[in-house]
């Protein structure tokens, strides 16, 4: 630094550089210099070069920097910075220069040292080391996080070394182990692939296939977890300096046996990094630059400023919403782990002995976290040393995860939430494993342990020899490059003689077979995991919420064949409509798995998707916990305005079930849009909506609500069963046939029409239709401000020829509709239709119908012709034209006029309200899914379809002409109780309940 100083003194003296440009943009680069060598990437964020308005021109901490030119003087430099300290409520240093003297200020605004710039060069050291020793919170999530251009080169490099040594067998070994573990789980689909690529952009990187983004997603996991295992050290206090420990050592090998020696970050995949080094100059030079670079600003790190927030936030800051939500990267709040732990009852001294917890999908730590805070304050209440306190915690508190990247995390937060006792820590039992294995596919009866996607090994009984002890010492084999011979030995005389065929198999398992170090760990934590089998009494966690379809083919298939969850759909079953497909979640699987881990009369509390409340896919694991389990709290927060996933649509259910037989009551919560909450219990056996099939939907309504629901039941037959419930016509291209806009031509049967992809085209007259979708319906009324290019005939048959005109407009898209990917076209194209065949068409979808909003807070029906007079202001004459209904309107077809009429006013009932509310799948965004088989499965009193309640009939004629009357609406109400037969009591109850439903 006193050299650099000199030489700017003498350019600024010489008149070389004079302007205040030069001579600040000199200085702070000295000064920036001096900061990343000895605080590498904290330097980064700790000097703010560019302050914005105001007299000062850089800062670092409370330690400000003034600038000026000769021109302007050196006192008007010390002059501006006392002013700014007096003005300051918490007053600052200053060092101020204009290149050739400084000058130092402290907060008292005394000058404290003035003396030519390389004269002040170990004041000035010392006023950098101490603003920068304490980083912050937001410095560290700002120096270590991807907004960092420091952390965006390390991702690069990394990329760019990942590139140029695949062909290294363990490298190759690691990514693609990773990648089949990733692909697995994640829905990595075409548009979270681009959104990667978008992000890879601004990294410095170009990816264009699917595999470079696996490559890109490894490179920016593997920064994570140098950072993380650096981290852990770090935590551990096993050493003041982890920067100093790397490089006591060999390099690469220092950096092995970092984590290794301190017994807390197993080594693992992203590991890949050492192999590179070994083989490459040049790729070692890269990479130790990052780890020292990154260990330096580590060491600074003063655990108490970190905690899981932090950690989740570095790595999240990785990905936008979109990637996150497909991969499922959405972390659990601290709000729900609280009310999960407390409904499964881990608190108090209980919690103290034998009392295992586990969370099976851990993820980044947070339920391990807060159980482990829990534990601690039990444990220093009753006076608990250090040690005692962490025997506890690792004896009793442990995690699962698939990712290894998820258990990296989750160790770094085991070891925060141990905060001082972390220096007693030997072991951190975070496991890398599947725990969906459990029930679908380990098998380690003592003989065989079994890793997904690495295949098996035999080893010895473990009552004789214990599977830790046959795959550490085969690790330290590894390691140190035993022959078979030398591994053996390691073994006591007679357990080597009883098994020693055994063994030598495992040595040639990863020797020949594996031939990677980095696996003995994951066969280990197998292992392991097996031992917490029927032993564990707390069962916590967030199951990943990810779509069956959306996940890796061969986990599909396990779920299919191994999950007894999967096996027994519930299905409504209407007479008029074939059961509709039911998209499978991932997540039911680990609550079927979650119980092979409880002992008896163990607690399973989870924050899982509402799916499990109301999905036909999850009719068994209904029937499972309320009728083999003792189903303890319901907890529905799938209407709550609570962001407890930002920037995820996902709205929780909290069940907690005891692994017992049931007895006694439920306990039901339901948060409304205002987050007012509603409590009740009921038996168990009552919440089911049918009471003949304990598969059917949970109905979470109060006890009096569900007596009128089973009165209701009882007064008729399902919609369904009588009329056709369905949905609109889809087209899978919205944008080429409908119209938004309709202008006269001067020929009075062609016009020119602006589609909804703004395009402007002529076409025939006689091919429009009006179109209703789910944003024209409301209750008691309807509209429509758009039309569709209608290209059927009367009956529903699709036209084999097309007007001329409409023709050439069609044909320009003809590529876009033969690739429409929607089976319902694809399958028509595929018979021979022509390719502008829409999907879910018939006569019927013209027909005078009953219709309702798909997506909408609660019911909200009205009656539609089956054609409507169009009147437009542009004067084009259209007459009278058929009504076409977009998918997203459901409705039922095929009734007479008086009939159509009093069902709408049934579905705008109360009644039926709350009967369709109670189990109304939610759409995750405060609004509930009304598709066709919701409302077919409402009960519809008999006397509306084969009776003339003409009193039902006239009110809601009138309440068509008022587009809805709350007088009129009170008195249909009454009419409709009364022919559902339901009693005072149970009407004045789905009223409250429909107003504490509808509130916000």
């Amino acid at each position: 630094m006193e050299t650099e100083l000199r030489s700017l003194s003498s350019k600024v003296d010489s008149g070389e550089i004079r302007t205040h440009d030069e001579i600040r943009r000199e200085f702070l680069n000295i000064v920036q210099k001096y900061l990343e060598e000895n605080y590498g990437i904290l330097a980064h964020v700790k000097l703010e070069r560019d302050i914005g308005e105001g007299f000062y021109d850089a800062a670092i901490g409370n330690l400000y920097f003034e600038i000026k030119t000769p021109d302007e003087g050196f006192e008007a430099g010390i002059e501006d910075s006392k002013e700014y300290i007096e003005d300051e409520p918490e007053p600052p240093e200053f060092f101020t220069t204009e290149g050739i003297l400084g000058a130092h200020i402290n907060s008292s605004a005394e000058v404290v040292a003035r003396d030519s710039l390389p004269e002040l060069v170990p004041r000035l050291r010392t006023l950098l080391d101490t603003a920068i020793t304490e980083p912050t919170a937001e410095d560290i999530v700002n120096a270590f996080g991807p907004q960092s251009e420091r952390v965006q080169t390390f991702i690069e490099e990394l990329w760019e070394i990942l590139q140029d040594h695949r062909e290294i067998p363990r490298v190759e070994s690691a990514f693609d182990t990773w990648r089949d573990i990733y692909a697995e789980s994640a829905n990595l689909n075409s548009e979270a692939r681009e959104a990667v690529q978008d992000q890879a952009e601004k990294f410095g990187i170009d990816i264009d296939t699917e595999e470079e983004t696996y490559e890109f997603l490894f490179a920016v996991q593997t920064y994570f977890a140098i950072f993380l295992k650096l981290f852990a050290t770090r935590l551990s206090g096993e050493y003041d300096s982890t920067e100093d420990r790397i490089e006591m050592g060999a390099w690469p090998e220092s950096y092995r046996r970092l984590s290794v020696e301190a017994d807390l970050v197993e080594h693992d995949l992203f590991d890949w990094i050492l192999d590179p080094a070994r083989e490459s100059a040049d790729a070692s030079r890269r990479i130790e630059d990052i780890v020292i670079r990154l260990a330096s600003s580590v060491d600074l790190i003063n655990p108490d400023e970190v905690d899981q927030d932090i950690l989740r936030d570095l790595y999240q800051g990785s990905f936008d919403s979109s990637t996150r939500t497909a991969m499922g990267e959405f972390y659990t709040s601290d709000d729900l782990v609280g009310e999960v732990l407390n409904d499964v009852g881990y608190d108090g001294s209980d919690i103290l002995d034998e009392a295992p917890l586990l969370d099976p999908t851990c993820g980044s730590g947070t339920f391990l976290f807060h159980a482990i805070r829990r534990y601690i304050d039990e444990a220093e209440a009753i006076g608990r040393t250090g040690p005692q306190i962490v025997d506890g915690v690792t004896e009793n508190i442990s995690g699962i995860d698939l990712h290894p990247f998820a258990v990296a995390m989750a160790r770094t937060n085991y070891l925060l939430a141990l905060g001082e006792y972390a220096t007693y820590v030997d072991d951190v039992p975070v496991y890398w494993t599947d725990s969906l294995a459990p029930a679908a596919q380990r098998t380690i009866s003592g003989q065989k342990v079994t890793v997904s996607t690495l295949g098996s090994v035999d080893v010895p009984d473990p009552d004789d020899v214990g599977h830790q002890e046959v795959f550490n010492k085969m690790e330290n084999a590894l390691a140190a490059g035993w022959t078979e011979n030398r591994y053996l030995s390691e073994f006591d005389d007679r357990d080597r003689q009883r098994y020693e065929n055994t063994l030598k198999r495992v040595y040639a398992f990863f020797t020949e077979e594996i031939h990677n170090g980095m696996w003995v760990p994951a066969f280990r934590d197998v292992a392991a995991v097996h031992e917490l089998k029927d032993n564990c009494e707390f069962l916590v966690g967030n199951p990943p919420w990810v779509r069956r379809n959306n996940v890796e083919e061969g986990l599909r298939e396990r779920l299919e064949e191994d999950f007894e969850y999967y096996s027994e759909p519930w299905r409504p079953d209407l007479d008029k409509k074939r059961n509709p497909p039911s998209p499978e979640d991932y997540a039911i699987a680990f609550v079927e798995a979650g119980f092979e881990f409880l002992s008896e009369g163990g607690q399973l509390g989870f924050v899982i998707t509402a799916s499990l409340a109301r999905a036909m896919y999850a009719g068994k694991a209904r029937q499972d916990i309320v009728k083999n389990r003792n189903l303890k709290t319901i907890t529905d927060y799938t209407l709550s305005s609570n962001d407890f996933f930002p920037e995820a649509d996902n709205k929780p259910l909290i069940v907690a079930v005891g692994n017992e037989d049931p007895e006694g009551m439920t306990d039901v919560g339901l948060y409304n849009r205002e987050d007012d909450l509603l409590t009740w219990e009921i038996d168990p056996d009552e919440l089911f909506l049918e009471t003949d099939d304990p598969r059917s939907p949970w109905i979470l309504a109060p006890p009096n609500v569900v007596s009128g629901i089973r009165t209701m039941a009882g007064s008729g037959s399902r919609a369904g069963d009588r009329y056709t419930p369905t949905s609109g016509v889809k087209t899978a291209a919205n944008y080429v046939f409908f119209v938004d806009e309709v202008e006269p031509t001067e020929d009075p049967d062609e016009v020119l029409v602006t589609t909804q992809d703004d395009v402007t085209t002529r076409i025939e007259k006689e091919i429009l239709r009006p179109l209703v979708r789910g944003k024209n319906i409301d209750e008691w009324w309807f509209d429509y401000d758009s039309f569709i290019m209608w290209l059927y005939d009367d009956d529903g048959n699709v036209l084999t020829e097309l007007p001329y005109r409409v023709a050439d407009h069609i044909a320009s898209y003809e590529n876009d509709l033969r690739n429409r990917s929607d089976y319902l076209v694809t399958n028509q194209m595929d018979d021979g239709k022509p390719y502008w065949v829409f999907g879910n068409v018939n006569s019927g979808k013209l027909d005078a119908k009953v219709a309702w909003q798909d997506i909408a807070t609660t019911v909200e029906s009205a009656y539609l012709p089956s054609t409507v007079d169009v009147e437009l202001d542009s004067d084009v004459e259209m007459g009278e034209r058929e009504l076409v209904p977009t998918t997203t309107l459901q409705f039922f077809e095929e009734m007479d006029d008086d009939v159509a009429k009093r069902l709408t006013g049934v579905l705008n009932s109360t009644p039926a309200r709350a009967y369709v509310g109670s189990y109304a799948t939610r759409t995750g965004g405060r609004y509930c899914h009304h598709k066709a088989w919701t409302v077919g499965i409402l009960p519809v009193p008999t006397e509306v379809f084969d009776g003339n309640p003409e009193r039902v009939t006239e009110l809601t004629e009138q309440l068509y002409d008022r587009e809805g009357d709350s007088e009129l609406t009170e008195e249909l109400n009454s009419e409709i109780a009364d022919l559902y037969g339901l009693s005072n009591e149970e009407m004045d109850a789905m009223e409250d309940f429909i107003e504490f439903f509808l509130a916000g």
